[in-house]
């Protein structure tokens, strides 16, 4: 049976050709009045609010929306309260070094509720707030900091810093010196991972209850090639672990305040931890509280106060930790000094590439890992020096280029 007895017609080429242009065409349309495209919206001054702020742009941006910053540095000073933000948005900053947000000391920063994004490439500072999250809250959502810096908040209850309740990431970011009557730079509150990251000098304040210097968490937490260090509270200066979770990886947690590492006995807490530097407590112990952490092995206790009991462990040993400097990369580290017996006696559980500090800072190097978020780099071959001339060697290569040149000219005159 042919297609003509059943009444089918076989389209020609042009027809054909004419119909996939209009469904193409209408694709098209559906598209752009369906699906509408993200937009780039540019900050150009430094004002509070108004045209052109960051206020204002904030305000007009569509979700998935980025925002940018121009040729504004410096610091951009609220005066109208906290930037509130309930859209998901990217925020990409010049740089940390280059422009700060502050509160002015008398206002949070930013306020995101049910936000999915990121903010990079600032400093977020001068967040003074009666409650919680002076520098930055979360409610819902999931926030990423990337090359981020939260310094100089307050908060009369938690999260001097941050308080976090939503999905947190923190890559390449520096939480210091913030202040909070518990969990001085962070309360956490959601699923919090920090990787080659710092949490340094903040500090819990309160007459009573003065806990988590560093972090203060009920959820959990997964801390990775970063340091905690220089932070104060009465009980767990670096970090107070009050409910679920906390895993730590790479870390070196090192000259905090209290016990540096608390773990509570209520609400589900618990604590693993793996290849991590605990050491020089600022007063009181490395480990603390009616839990201690559970050891996976190659971490070193400058005390025995962590109950570390795995054969690769190192207890009541002393790593000879540098001071918190900059080693290269964009975070402040502790470095590992020379015969430092944390050298090639760690694992890399995650298969980490680089150690905190970044690429160029391999994590596995002369042929094992070290203990801690600092690799100690195998030596470099160095180009043998040319030996310099002085005035003197120079003048004496004169004088005997004159002589030989003075010989020649009495040989030629002799054989004439």
């Amino acid at each position: 049976m042919r297609h003509g007895e059943l009444g089918l017609a076989v389209p020609g080429s042009r027809w054909l050709a004419a119909l996939w242009r209009a469904a193409a065409m209408a694709a098209l349309l559906m598209l752009g009045t369906g699906m509408p495209q993200a937009a780039t919206l540019t900050v150009l001054n430094n004002n509070d609010s108004g045209a052109g702020s960051l206020r204002a742009t904030v305000a007009a941006a569509s979700a998935g929306d980025t925002i940018v910053f121009g040729s504004v540095t410096g610091t951009i000073t609220l005066t109208s309260g906290a930037i509130a933000i309930s859209q998901n948005l990217t925020i990409t900053g010049p740089g940390a070094g280059t422009l700060t947000v502050s509160g002015n000391n008398a206002s949070q920063v930013f306020n995101l509720t049910n936000v999915t994004g990121t903010i990079s490439g600032l400093t977020i500072s001068g967040g003074n707030i009666v409650g919680f999250g002076g520098g930055i809250a979360t409610s819902g959502g999931a926030l990423t900091l990337t090359n981020v810096v939260v310094t100089g908040n307050t908060a009369t209850n938690g999260g001097g810093g941050i308080i976090n309740g939503s999905v947190m990431i923190l890559i390449n970011t520096t939480v210091s010196g913030n202040s909070a009557s518990f969990g001085g730079g962070f309360n956490n509150l959601g699923p919090l991972t920090l990787t080659n990251s710092t949490v340094s000098g903040n500090a819990a304040t309160a007459a009573i209850g003065a806990d988590g210097g560093g972090i203060y968490t009920d959820a959990t937490v997964s801390l990775i090639d970063s340091t905690v260090s220089g932070n104060t509270a009465t009980n767990g200066g670096g970090i107070f672990v009050n409910g679920a979770a906390t895993t730590v990886n790479n870390a070196t947690i090192a000259n905090n305040g209290g016990s540096q590492f608390f773990v509570n006995n209520i609400n589900g807490a618990a604590a693993t931890l793996e290849s991590t530097v605990i050491a020089n407590p600022a007063g009181g112990t490395n480990c603390g509280g009616p839990v201690l952490p559970t050891s996976n092995g190659f971490n070193l206790d400058s005390a025995n106060s962590c109950a570390f009991a795995a054969p690769t462990d190192l207890i009541n040993t002393n790593p000879l930790l540098g001071p918190l400097a900059n080693n290269g990369g964009p975070t402040l580290t502790l470095a590992l000094l020379a015969g430092s017996p944390a050298i090639n006696k760690g694992a890399n559980p995650l298969a980490l590439a680089f150690d905190q500090r970044g690429p160029g800072f391999a994590r596995v190097s002369g042929g094992a890992t070290d203990i801690g978020a600092f690799e100690v780099q195998a030596a470099q071959s160095l180009p043998i020096p040319t030996p310099a001339l002085n005035a003197g060697a120079l003048l004496a290569l004169a004088a005997l280029s004159a002589l030989a040149g003075m010989a020649a000219l009495r040989h030629r005159r002799d054989h004439s």
